[in-house]
């Protein structure tokens, strides 16, 4: 039986991202359901309904084998997550799990939808959820701290 080993911390770090997962789906159920028009700050921060036919903040990258390879990408990222935890590199798994959780809240609403639900928008910028945010600090945070190993290994 696998048993996991790491700790208070790391578990509190994952169940934050599965929370903030979790708030991603009501959101995006709320939007689709209710198809908000807010403005939080002017028109500065608005929550409204956006339906991203691309991938992550909008970018104009789509069609039909974009699943695919999502999917694709999340099979190759959650067995970098698993090797994270056998190798007790609980930090970095948690930044994976970011990042796949975030993916694959996106991927459903491709599927079910046929496009992702967006409720944040930001003047000037774009339209994202909170998966998106997740996808962001975990990719940041993988880069980050694979810097960070570059630099100890070469001193």
């Amino acid at each position: 039986m696998f048993k996991f080993k790491g700790g208070i911390k790391t578990t509190a770090q994952l169940a934050a991202v599965v929370f903030l997962v979790a708030l991603d789906r009501l959101f995006k159920a709320w939007a689709v359901s209710f198809k908000p028009e807010i403005n939080l700050l002017g028109d500065w921060v608005r929550v409204v309904l956006a339906k991203n036919q691309g991938i992550a903040f909008s970018l104009p990258i789509f069609g039909r084998w974009l699943s695919v390879i999502i999917f694709l990408i999340i099979i190759f990222l959650i067995y970098i997550f698993v090797s994270k935890i056998k190798k007790t590199a609980y930090f970095e798994a948690v930044l994976y799990s970011a990042i796949i959780l975030g993916a694959a809240s996106n991927l459903y609403d491709r599927l079910r939808f046929g496009y992702v639900v967006d409720y944040f928008s930001l003047k000037y910028y774009s339209v994202f959820n909170l998966a998106d945010g997740l996808i962001l600090l975990g990719v940041i945070g993988v880069v980050l701290f694979s810097l960070n190993k570059i630099n100890h290994n070469q001193n």
